[in-house]
């Protein structure tokens, strides 16, 4: 009886101890995953891989955009981000200048370009 008591006793000190000595860890700081005001990204859908794009190169109001793969170096898969007053951000084409925005009536289903409102 005497035994299994030191044994648990010596067990339970050890654990103790263990974490006695564990250093104090702080929680990461908080990172904001928004866009950096002025400048341009490559938008990449993370499913497909795929990069949003103008498309076929089209630059008319109300065009729909595409998914293409990745070529990180045209001008129709860039996109200048500008944070606006009220805290919303325009999304528009460094090639044409036209804004990202959903299509009318098919509630963000299908993106399309349109002109700076």
């Amino acid at each position: 009886m005497k035994r299994s008591t030191l044994l648990f006793a010596a067990i339970a000190a050890s654990a103790i101890f263990a974490r006695a000595q564990a250093p104090i860890t702080q929680p990461p700081e908080p990172v904001d995953p928004s866009p950096i005001n002025g400048e341009t990204y490559y938008l990449v859908n993370q499913l497909s891989g795929l990069q949003i794009d103008l498309n076929g190169s089209w630059k008319a109001n109300g065009d729909s955009v595409s998914q293409n793969t990745r070529s990180f170096s045209s001008l129709t898969q860039r996109w200048a981000m500008t944070k606006l007053v009220n805290g919303n951000w325009k999304i528009s084409n460094v090639s044409s200048g036209l804004c990202l925005d959903s299509k009318p009536g098919f509630y963000a289903s299908e993106g399309t370009v349109v002109q700076d409102p």
